[in-house]
């Protein structure tokens, strides 16, 4: 038998990628901080000068500014609680059971006592958004839905208003009452563009010092989507309206002052169109369809805003888009406990889609926010909103980025506190 010997040089190499699973945990974060006993010799405090009432008999090192004191829940977990709830949809009963079977029972009332504390640190950050919001924005869009709270007896329809301003900001703010005086209280002292729908309760809002109201063609085609089932003619109108969507479609990547342009010279003969037509039919047709027209004539106006000004959109489909989340959340927790905790989520949910927005991770931003907002002027709260963050955060001192940096992260060094340089001196 012959054997043969060969000599091989590498010539590349073969990567095959799989995807695989390894599951995220809770885990147990200790802070161990050493404990200094004070030495009792009297002449070592002699020659510090100093009077032995000065350093305490005690002292133990400094907890690091990322960590709440007093507190269990670390700002990483109480971020992941949040957006497992408010932005995942997973009430508190089924994060308990995830952490359970993840080795660290979680009870609804521990979450419920880390939310809490979340939104006393946050909520500020919100009312700031929504200052910037009235003063600021160019076109507000607003929807609103209810949101049922518990109640002797039953449940209180409460109401939750998103308002997207331009792109800078996405807000939830409850009402209980869905009318005329909440809307005005919502938005007082804006002053710019309003899209909505055509609901009675906008109506106050509307006027020639006040805001301009924008139409929703996405509205005005629902009620001719409608009309179909019973009258064949409204297909001419529903194939009208479509191409306007198309022409939006061909113009989202210019600039508004070319999507104006592109408005007035291909909408406009549409627009035209779908008049003549509603001319001939009005009054001639069946409720569904007059209904449809009745809708049109009234917002005539409103639904051609989008001709003036090239930044605005001609539908508020963002709006109900964004209150989604709260529409498939009352599938999985029914109603709110209180309204305390509708307020809490309109606060998480703001800020979750606002990071949404501006492309940033909201479990990530959360967790830094929660660690950095103790330690914030409370005049500044809107340089932490999701819109500012980025920037604030490359701006941030080193004091402050060693706070939100998870303290896992960070260097130990068991020195002694450094209450006062001279106590810690003398004591060594």
């Amino acid at each position: 038998m012959t054997t043969s010997c060969f000599a091989y040089r590498c010539i590349g190499e073969e990567r095959a990628e799989r995807l695989a699973y390894r599951p995220a945990s809770y885990f147990r974060l200790v802070t161990i901080r050493p404990k200094w006993v004070r030495i009792e010799e009297e002449d070592r405090l002699s020659l510090a000068g100093l009077d032995e009432q000065v350093i305490p008999p005690v002292l133990i090192g400094e907890l690091p500014e990322s960590i709440w004191p007093f507190f269990m829940g670390d700002p990483s977990v109480i971020a992941h609680v949040a957006v497992s709830k408010y932005g995942d949809l997973l009430p508190l009963n089924r994060q308990q059971t995830i952490s359970a079977r993840q080795g660290f029972p979680l009870s609804k009332s521990t979450m419920c006592n880390w939310l809490g504390k979340g939104y006393d640190a946050l909520y500020r950050i919100v009312d700031a958004m929504h200052r910037e919001a009235l003063r600021f924005a160019f076109c507000i869009a607003t929807d609103a839905t209810g949101a049922p709270v518990k109640a002797p007896g039953g449940t209180q329809s409460w109401h939750v208003f998103t308002l997207i301003a331009d792109r800078d900001h996405i807000l939830f703010r409850p009402s209980a009452t869905h009318d005329g005086e909440a809307v005005k209280k919502l938005l007082a002292g804006f002053e710019g563009y309003l899209l909505a729908d055509a609901s009675s309760v906008y109506d106050a809002l509307y006027g020639p010092t006040a805001m301009t109201e924008v139409g929703c063609w996405s509205h005005a085609r629902r009620y001719f989507w409608k009309a179909k089932e019973t009258d064949r003619r409204a297909y001419e109108p529903l194939a009208l309206i479509s191409q306007l969507f198309a022409i939006e479609r061909d113009l989202a990547d210019v600039s508004a002052d070319e999507r104006l342009a592109g408005r007035r010279e291909r909408a406009g003969p549409v627009l035209q169109a779908l008049d003549q037509w509603i001319g001939r039919h009005d009054g001639n047709v069946d409720t569904l369809l007059q209904s449809a027209i009745t809708y049109y004539k009234n917002q005539r106006g409103a639904l051609r805003q989008f001709l003036q000004d090239g930044r605005l959109v001609i539908h508020n489909n963002a709006s109900e888009s964004a209150l989604r989340n709260l529409v498939l959340g009352r599938n999985n927790w029914q109603y709110f406990a209180n309204d305390k905790g509708l307020r809490w989520y309109c606060v998480y949910r703001s800020l979750i889609a606002s990071c949404a927005l501006h492309d940033l991770n909201p479990q990530t931003y959360l967790e830094e926010v929660l660690r950095l907002a103790p330690h914030w002027p409370i005049t500044r709260m809107l340089a932490l909103s999701p819109k500012h963050w980025a920037r604030t955060r490359e701006s941030l001192d080193a004091r402050h980025r060693a706070i939100i940096a998870p303290p896992w992260t960070l260097p130990s060094h068991p020195q002694l506190p450094t209450l006062d340089r001279d106590v810690a001196d003398a004591a060594q």
